[in-house]
């Protein structure tokens, strides 16, 4: 039996579902509103400041000024206040220098080092094969005391660093220091920098991968066939102080290695950004069948970052490695970069990153073996001297035995 509401009452509900969307939209209205009214009296403070600090300087102080260089002073300031590390503010020469460093194809001679603030020294940890280093003679463990006759020190040594980063066919002098003799030598910059580097250690390949850039997943895919080839069965992936790079390339990485993701929306990573945009989530990456079978161990550390951070805790959640070393930093963010009209631009931290599987790495990650070295990494002289990569070895040799 069909049952009729009256004329009266249908147009009561209509009134009420008329008056209840009205209050909803006025109260979306009522917050974007109080957001824009806020925003826009933050903003018309600064630019006051900022105002008054321009007429009061252009008066009143003493010296020349340069104003593109206050200009990009007060923009780096700016993104400085934000109070976020991972945001930063590049002039037009950086963005480009950045541009090609997150391609993998910055120059340099070769190596990969650290500083050594013991003695103030470049430590080398890596001598790339057929790089010009290694051409001239310089191997892993020597200490570079001068760079074109300056010498290498703790206030210097970033300075100096990005000079063994310049320009292709420039030529620089290095003073070096090979177990306890100084030697010299002439290198030429021209070598494209390597971020994998792969060596077989018995019957365990061990990678390292210091950054995530744009060529790193073939670099990877083609390491990883040679030690396979050298006869390695498992594999060591060494993450620990990696920082560089980005979550796409970290992704491209990770597509190498994983098979496809099944869970969900089958996404390697998901932006997820903030409340004001919605809490919109975006898939940055999925993954295809190609995959990796070998037992894997990766090495993380409190300086493990980012991708870096990431791969590692994807690796876990495809049950495809276990993580050994020390809790990582646990910076789960995602950036974007935004050019500016003057050719600069920003990079700026736009949303969380969502695992394949685990919730968020925020906290940092939590090894499932906490191995804590009994030295600094860069005093390290030797593989058998690394009890977290010993720790990883001896895991890998029971898995594969058992």
């Amino acid at each position: 039996m069909n049952k009729k509401i009256s004329l009266g009452l249908a147009i009561s509900i209509a009134v009420a579902c008329i008056t209840i969307t009205f209050a909803v939209t006025m109260s979306v209205a009522q917050h974007t509103y109080n957001k824009l009214v806020s925003n826009l009296s933050g903003r018309t403070d600064t630019n006051k400041i900022i105002s008054e600090l321009v007429d009061t300087v252009a008066v009143e102080y003493y010296g020349s000024i340069s104003p593109e260089s206050v200009n990009a002073k007060t923009a780096a300031g700016y993104v400085e206040g934000l109070g976020d590390e991972f945001s930063f503010y590049l002039t037009a020469r950086d963005y480009s220098d950045y541009n090609t460093r997150m391609s993998g194809k910055t120059s340099g001679i070769g190596i990969s080092a650290e500083l050594d603030r013991e003695n103030g020294y470049m430590h080398v940890m890596d001598v790339y094969k057929g790089s010009a280093a290694d051409s001239s003679g310089l191997q892993k463990d020597d200490y570079i005391i001068a760079i074109n006759d300056e010498d290498v020190t703790e206030l210097t040594y970033e300075r100096l660093s990005g000079v063994l980063s310049g320009q292709k066919l420039t030529t620089v002098k290095l003073t070096y220091l090979h177990e306890s003799t100084k030697k010299t030598a002439n290198v030429m910059i021209g070598y494209s920098s390597q971020s994998i580097y792969g060596e077989p250690i018995g019957s365990v390949g061990y990678i390292r991968i210091s950054a995530f850039y744009k060529n790193t997943a073939t670099q990877l895919k083609n390491t990883i066939n040679e030690l396979a080839e050298e006869g390695a069965t498992s594999l060591v992936l060494d993450v620990r102080g990696t920082k560089d790079g980005t979550i796409e390339c970290a992704c491209d990485v990770l597509d190498v290695i994983v098979p496809v993701a099944s869970i969900e929306n089958g996404a390697l990573a998901t932006a997820v950004f903030s409340e004001a945009k919605g809490s919109v989530k975006e898939v940055i990456a999925t993954s295809d069948t190609e995959s990796v079978t070998l037992p894997m161990v990766v090495l993380v550390d409190g300086e493990t970052s980012g991708g870096a951070e990431l791969f590692a805790c994807d690796l876990r959640d495809f049950e495809m490695a276990e993580l050994v070393g020390e809790k990582t930093k646990g910076n789960d963010t995602y950036q974007k970069v935004f050019e500016l009209d003057d050719g600069s631009a920003v990079v700026l931290t736009v949303a969380k990153i969502k695992p394949y599987r685990t919730e968020t790495y925020a906290g940092g990650l939590v090894p499932d073996h906490e191995v804590k070295l009994s030295r600094a990494r860069s005093e390290i002289a030797s593989a058998e001297e690394d009890e977290q990569l010993q720790a990883a070895i001896a895991l890998l040799n029971n898995k594969v035995n058992s």
